[in-house]
């Protein structure tokens, strides 16, 4: 203890203790918090920011998992509108083919005005070597058809005589066939 007290450890013990207060009026001096505060925030500043980091991660997770379900929704809501609008625009091209076939049969029945048109489809064919009929959807009880009445198209190409007329139903041979 002697030897402590010697001149050379009270200026070691008077140069400590003034560095200390200039530490102290130093920190104070420039910054709101005191020696314990910075002395706690450099003993737990890795701790804050391993926090921070993990805090950081499940935050951005957080967020990736709501724009997920965000988007999901949003495409669903998308996928049900595409299917809508692919729906009706199957409507609108079979309208459309139908509109433009009506307007063929209406110009043709404008020029040929002296002759009776009925709508009628094919129902069925038969065809073989020797002889080619198809049956068509219209027969006496829908509408004037007769035997002998010719069958075109809405172009008014020839496509057939009509043979048998039935009540709903009536027997065209084609022109193809070789008894025409």
């Amino acid at each position: 203890m002697k030897k402590f007290i010697s001149s050379k450890g009270i200026i070691i013990a008077v140069a400590a203790v003034l560095i200390a207060a200039v530490g102290i009026v130093a920190v104070n001096a420039t910054s709101s918090s005191g020696a314990v505060t910075s002395a706690v925030n450099t003993v737990f500043r890795p701790l804050k920011t391993l926090v921070s980091k993990i805090t950081g991660v499940y935050e951005s997770l957080y967020g990736y998992i709501y724009e997920y379900d965000k988007l999901v929704s949003e495409n669903a809501e998308l996928e049900k509108r595409n299917a809508d609008l692919e729906e009706g625009y199957l409507d609108y091209e079979q309208l459309y083919d139908e509109n433009q076939r009506l307007r063929k049969l209406l110009d043709f029945s404008s020029r040929n005005s002296d002759y009776k048109f009925n709508e009628a489809a094919i129902i069925s064919w038969s065809a073989s070597n020797w002889s080619s009929t198809f049956t068509i959807d219209i027969g006496s009880s829908n509408s004037e058809i007769e035997t002998g009445d010719s069958v075109t198209t809405e172009s008014g190409a020839l496509i057939g005589i009509v043979t048998d007329v039935g009540s709903l139903t009536s027997t065209v041979k084609a022109i193809t066939d070789t008894t025409f």
